[in-house]
């Protein structure tokens, strides 16, 4: 991951700690998201 969180595209499911990542961003795709050109068909879920 490692791109920033952007509730449009992602739902957040829980946050990690991590020197690797900064605050933001997100660390850890838990579901991936699907979308069809601009239309969003699920969010990927992610931890930041």
């Amino acid at each position: 991951m490692g791109q920033p969180f952007d509730h449009t595209w992602h739902e957040a499911v829980g946050s990690v700690r991590s020197d690797k990542h900064e605050f933001g961003t997100g660390a850890e795709e838990v579901q991936r998201g699907y979308r069809m050109g601009d239309e969003l068909l699920r969010p990927a879920r992610v931890r930041e």
